[in-house]
Protein backbone atom coordinates (compact mmCIF):
# COMPACT_ATOMS: atom_id res chain seq x y z
CA UNK A 1 0.00 0.00 0.00
CA UNK A 2 1.10 3.42 -0.52
CA UNK A 3 2.62 5.48 1.79
CA UNK A 4 2.27 8.69 0.08
CA UNK A 5 -1.10 11.34 0.73
CA UNK A 6 -4.01 10.80 -1.85
CA UNK A 7 -5.12 14.52 -1.08
CA UNK A 8 -3.17 17.64 -2.30
CA UNK A 9 -4.22 20.83 -0.20
CA UNK A 10 -3.01 24.25 -0.01
CA UNK A 11 -3.33 26.60 3.27
CA UNK A 12 -5.00 29.73 2.00
CA UNK A 13 -2.70 31.32 5.42
CA UNK A 14 0.75 30.59 3.75
CA UNK A 15 -0.13 31.77 0.41
CA UNK A 16 0.82 35.73 -0.30
CA UNK A 17 0.36 37.90 -3.35
CA UNK A 18 4.28 37.20 -3.55
CA UNK A 19 2.93 33.53 -4.11
CA UNK A 20 4.90 30.40 -2.64
CA UNK A 21 6.26 27.16 -4.50
CA UNK A 22 5.01 23.86 -3.44
CA UNK A 23 6.46 20.38 -3.71
CA UNK A 24 4.75 17.58 -3.26
CA UNK A 25 4.28 13.77 -3.89
CA UNK A 26 0.62 11.89 -3.91
CA UNK A 27 -0.20 8.59 -4.25
CA UNK A 28 -1.18 7.19 -7.34
CA UNK A 29 -4.58 5.55 -5.67
CA UNK A 30 -6.04 8.58 -6.15
CA UNK A 31 -6.10 7.72 -10.11
CA UNK A 32 -8.69 4.96 -9.89
CA UNK A 33 -9.83 5.13 -13.25
CA UNK A 34 -9.71 2.34 -15.37
CA UNK A 35 -6.53 2.40 -17.34
CA UNK A 36 -4.38 0.22 -19.32
CA UNK A 37 -1.67 2.05 -17.46
CA UNK A 38 -0.24 0.34 -14.33
CA UNK A 39 0.91 3.89 -12.17
CA UNK A 40 3.88 3.58 -10.08
CA UNK A 41 4.11 6.14 -6.80
CA UNK A 42 4.58 8.93 -6.92
CA UNK A 43 2.51 11.70 -8.43
CA UNK A 44 5.11 14.62 -8.60
CA UNK A 45 3.40 18.19 -8.05
CA UNK A 46 5.04 21.09 -7.88
CA UNK A 47 3.49 24.73 -8.21
CA UNK A 48 3.44 28.25 -7.85
CA UNK A 49 0.56 29.32 -5.47
CA UNK A 50 -0.44 33.08 -5.48
CA UNK A 51 -3.20 35.52 -4.33
CA UNK A 52 -4.80 37.49 -6.24
CA UNK A 53 -7.48 39.51 -4.78
CA UNK A 54 -9.83 37.26 -3.11
CA UNK A 55 -8.37 34.20 -5.03
CA UNK A 56 -5.64 32.17 -5.44
CA UNK A 57 -3.56 31.08 -8.70
CA UNK A 58 -2.10 27.54 -8.64
CA UNK A 59 0.20 26.62 -11.79
CA UNK A 60 3.06 24.28 -12.64
CA UNK A 61 3.62 20.67 -13.40
CA UNK A 62 2.36 17.10 -12.80
CA UNK A 63 4.28 14.12 -14.02
CA UNK A 64 3.64 10.48 -12.95
CA UNK A 65 5.89 7.38 -14.15
CA UNK A 66 3.28 4.58 -15.87
CA UNK A 67 4.00 0.81 -17.00
CA UNK A 68 1.73 0.06 -20.00
CA UNK A 69 2.03 -2.87 -22.87
CA UNK A 70 2.48 -1.48 -26.62
CA UNK A 71 -0.66 -1.29 -28.45
CA UNK A 72 0.96 -2.91 -31.76
CA UNK A 73 3.56 -5.46 -30.43
CA UNK A 74 2.34 -5.82 -26.62
CA UNK A 75 5.92 -5.61 -24.69
CA UNK A 76 5.69 -3.74 -21.54
CA UNK A 77 7.22 -0.06 -21.92
CA UNK A 78 7.43 2.82 -19.47
CA UNK A 79 5.77 5.82 -19.72
CA UNK A 80 5.61 9.30 -18.11
CA UNK A 81 2.63 11.31 -17.65
CA UNK A 82 3.59 15.09 -17.40
CA UNK A 83 1.22 17.62 -17.50
CA UNK A 84 3.26 21.03 -17.89
CA UNK A 85 0.80 23.64 -17.69
CA UNK A 86 -1.28 22.54 -14.85
CA UNK A 87 -3.71 25.96 -13.64
CA UNK A 88 -6.07 25.86 -11.12
CA UNK A 89 -8.21 29.42 -10.00
CA UNK A 90 -9.94 28.79 -7.13
CA UNK A 91 -12.05 31.19 -4.48
CA UNK A 92 -10.75 31.75 -1.50
CA UNK A 93 -12.81 29.82 0.81
CA UNK A 94 -14.03 30.68 4.48
CA UNK A 95 -11.94 27.73 5.58
CA UNK A 96 -8.07 27.00 6.04
CA UNK A 97 -7.16 24.86 2.67
CA UNK A 98 -8.37 24.61 -0.88
CA UNK A 99 -8.03 21.31 -1.81
CA UNK A 100 -6.68 20.93 -5.91
CA UNK A 101 -6.76 16.81 -5.80
CA UNK A 102 -10.16 16.73 -7.95
CA UNK A 103 -8.26 18.98 -10.58
CA UNK A 104 -4.35 17.54 -10.38
CA UNK A 105 -6.19 14.00 -11.22
CA UNK A 106 -8.25 15.43 -13.84
CA UNK A 107 -5.48 16.51 -15.89
CA UNK A 108 -3.53 13.57 -15.40
CA UNK A 109 -6.45 11.23 -17.34
CA UNK A 110 -6.92 13.93 -20.34
CA UNK A 111 -3.10 14.22 -20.56
CA UNK A 112 -3.05 10.00 -20.90
CA UNK A 113 -2.73 8.88 -24.53
CA UNK A 114 -5.57 7.23 -26.55
CA UNK A 115 -2.67 4.50 -27.00
CA UNK A 116 0.93 3.91 -26.30
CA UNK A 117 3.70 2.52 -28.78
CA UNK A 118 6.89 1.75 -27.77
CA UNK A 119 8.30 3.33 -30.79
CA UNK A 120 6.38 4.95 -33.90
CA UNK A 121 7.89 2.75 -36.38
CA UNK A 122 6.86 -0.62 -34.31
CA UNK A 123 5.76 -3.01 -36.26
CA UNK A 124 3.41 -5.18 -33.67
CA UNK A 125 2.42 -8.81 -34.10
CA UNK A 126 1.64 -11.09 -37.01
CA UNK A 127 -1.97 -11.13 -37.71
CA UNK A 128 -1.78 -15.06 -38.22
CA UNK A 129 0.89 -16.38 -35.87
CA UNK A 130 1.39 -13.93 -33.33
CA UNK A 131 5.25 -13.59 -34.00
CA UNK A 132 6.56 -10.25 -32.63
CA UNK A 133 7.35 -8.43 -35.86
CA UNK A 134 10.31 -6.48 -34.45
CA UNK A 135 12.41 -9.02 -33.11
CA UNK A 136 11.22 -11.41 -36.43
CA UNK A 137 9.93 -11.86 -39.65
CA UNK A 138 7.53 -14.81 -39.93
CA UNK A 139 6.70 -17.21 -43.03
CA UNK A 140 3.15 -16.30 -43.00
CA UNK A 141 1.22 -15.61 -46.26
CA UNK A 142 -0.26 -11.80 -45.34
CA UNK A 143 -2.55 -10.92 -47.77
CA UNK A 144 -4.00 -7.33 -48.14
CA UNK A 145 -7.39 -6.62 -47.06
CA UNK A 146 -9.03 -3.87 -48.41
CA UNK A 147 -11.43 -1.79 -46.06
CA UNK A 148 -14.99 -0.74 -47.29
CA UNK A 149 -16.24 1.95 -45.98
CA UNK A 150 -19.62 1.82 -44.32
CA UNK A 151 -21.22 3.91 -46.93
CA UNK A 152 -20.02 1.65 -49.95
CA UNK A 153 -23.30 -0.42 -50.01
CA UNK A 154 -25.69 3.14 -49.58
CA UNK A 155 -25.68 3.45 -53.61
CA UNK A 156 -26.83 0.02 -54.05
CA UNK A 157 -29.52 0.56 -51.49
CA UNK A 158 -30.77 3.41 -52.49
CA UNK A 159 -31.34 1.96 -56.44
CA UNK A 160 -33.16 -1.13 -54.72
CA UNK A 161 -35.33 1.03 -52.48
CA UNK A 162 -35.92 3.54 -56.38
CA UNK A 163 -36.90 0.06 -57.88
CA UNK A 164 -39.12 -1.08 -55.34
CA UNK A 165 -40.83 2.37 -54.77
CA UNK A 166 -41.15 2.27 -58.81
CA UNK A 167 -42.69 -1.24 -59.00
CA UNK A 168 -45.73 -0.12 -56.14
Amino acid sequence: MSHYPNRFKIRVDSVTSMGIDIESELSVLLLDEDTPLEFIDPITVKVHASKVERSIAVKGTISVRAKAACARCLNELNYLVERDNFFAFVKIPHDENIDLTEQLREDIIVSLPIRLLCSDDCKGLCDVCGTNLNERTCECTHTEFIKESAFDGLDKLMDLKNKQDNEN
